[in-house]
């Protein structure tokens, strides 16, 4: 059943073991214990996940020499037992992209792993497929593994990521100089300097976007001034 269990089952190396194990030698002249032994022991291609072929040989007291083969089989078809972390719904996109890349991640995650043999931890991948929502993204990650044997087994755990809350925009006063063109347009310096303080509950100050309107102050707004709607976006 399992490749580990090919260790309870190694080569005869003398013929009493051969015996005991179920083989059986006859000859009309006698036989030559001591000649008994074990000319081969290889691994073959087959139709099971481990094919071992032992080949034997003895000679009777006449000289006569026979051989005879043994083949050790494993078939393992049982799937491994895989069940992911739970479903989770987080309000911060971050929270929700908390990396998995190894089994034991995907352990200390909360996630289950098993075999009634041997896993193949080298065959354990991740995939993530990213869907955009309203208001966040939905990650939807399956998990694959294999047993030493070849049988697959695939989970997938979904987390999604509902932020509601808008940023709070904080608005601050600047004064600025027209260029020659007698039009001023803010950069990105100017824009920093004009939402200072703005903030969100997931999205870092240094990654909200921020639209103005209007965009561009000319001459006429000198001496008034000029009011700017600023809209920040997480």
């Amino acid at each position: 059943g399992c490749v580990d269990e090919v260790v309870a089952h190694p080569p005869f190396s003398n013929l009493s073991e051969y015996v005991a194990g179920g083989g059986n030698v006859i000859s009309n002249c006698g036989i030559d214990t001591a000649s008994f032994q074990l000319i081969s022991d290889d691994t073959i291609t087959g139709a099971y996940c481990l094919n071992i072929m032992r080949s034997y040989t003895i000679t009777d007291s006449c000289g006569m020499k026979d051989t005879c083969t043994q083949f050790v089989f494993v078939n393992d078809t049982e799937l491994p037992v895989l069940v992911c972390p739970a479903d989770t719904i987080t309000e911060c996109l971050p929270a929700v992209l908390a990396s998995i890349k190894t089994i034991e991640d995907f352990v200390a995650a909360g996630g289950v792993v098993s075999d009634n043999c041997r896993l193949d931890t080298a065959s354990f991948t991740v995939d993530k497929l990213i869907t955009p929502l309203a208001n966040g993204k939905r990650i939807a990650t399956t998990f694959s593994i294999k047993d030493w044997c070849g049988n697959e087994i695939s989970c997938t755990q979904t987390m999604i990521s509902a932020d509601t809350i808008a940023p709070v925009a904080s608005c601050a006063s600047i004064e600025v100089y027209l260029g020659d063109s007698g039009v001023y347009r803010p950069d990105e310096t100017d824009i920093r300097i004009i939402t200072a303080g703005s903030t969100d509950n997931c999205t870092l100050p240094e990654n909200l976007t921020f639209e103005l309107i209007p965009s561009e102050v000319y001459c006429t707004d000198v001496e008034s001034g000029v009011d700017i709607l600023v809209i920040v976006k997480d």
